[in-house]
C-alpha cells in the first residue's frame, strides 16, 4: 500500500467522526440549513486561520492556497453576515515539516467534496442565491494540487509518514 492510501485508511475514522459532527448526511437529504452550513463554515475558517497562523513555513507552495481559502470562507461568512473569528486553539508549536503535512491533508482533503457538496446545496431551499466562494475556489486546479500533495506524501519514510497520520488526527480532532 503506498502511503497516501495508508493515511487515508489510518484517518478513516476520525475524518467521519467529523461528518457526524459536521451533519454531512443532512446536505443529501436537502434537510442541510443555512445554520448548519454557517457552524461548517466557522469552523472551516478557524481551523485554517490557525494553520496560517502556526504553519505552512515548511510548505510555502500551500500557503497562498490557505490564504485564498481563507478569504473565501471570510467573504462567505460576510454573506451570512456572520463575522469570522477565530476560536482560540491550543497552540501548534513546533511543528515539524511532517506534521504540517497532516494539518494541510485536512483542507485539501476536503476539497475534494467541495463539488458535490456546492451542488447538492444549490438544489437545497435557502441556498439558491448563495455565492459559494468557499465550495467553489481551487476546483480547476484540484487535480494538480491532489497530485503534487500525494507526491510529498508518498515520498516519506514510514517514520515521517507517521507523523502526518498523527497530526492529521490532532487536525481531525481540533475541526470538530
Amino acid at each position: 500500500m503506498i502511503n497516501a492510501e495508508i493515511l487515508k485508511s489510518q484517518t478513516q475514522q476520525y475524518h467521519d467522526e467529523v461528518e457526524k459532527v459536521m451533519q454531512s448526511n443532512l446536505i443529501f437529504s436537502k434537510q442541510y440549513t443555512t445554520k448548519h452550513y454557517q457552524v461548517f463554515l466557522q469552523r472551516s475558517y478557524n481551523y485554517i486561520s490557525n494553520l496560517l497562523v502556526n504553519t505552512t513555513s515548511h510548505w510555502s507552495k500551500y500557503k497562498t492556497l490557505l490564504i485564498q481559502k481563507e478569504s473565501a470562507l471570510h467573504d462567505d461568512l460576510v454573506h451570512l453576515h456572520i463575522e469570522g473569528q477565530t476560536l482560540e486553539y491550543k497552540p501548534m508549536q513546533n511543528i515539524c515539516k511532517y506534521q504540517e503535512l497532516g494539518f494541510l491533508y485536512i483542507v485539501l482533503g476536503a476539497m475534494m467534496g467541495n463539488k458535490i457538496i456546492k451542488v447538492k446545496l444549490s438544489e437545497t431551499p435557502g441556498f439558491a442565491d448563495f455565492p459559494f466562494n468557499y465550495l467553489s475556489q481551487h476546483q480547476e486546479q484540484l487535480p494538480q494540487i491532489w497530485q503534487e500533495f500525494k507526491q510529498d506524501i508518498n515520498t516519506l519514510s514510514p517514520a515521517d509518514l507517521d507523523k502526518v497520520i498523527l497530526s492529521a488526527i490532532q487536525g481531525y480532532q481540533l475541526f470538530s
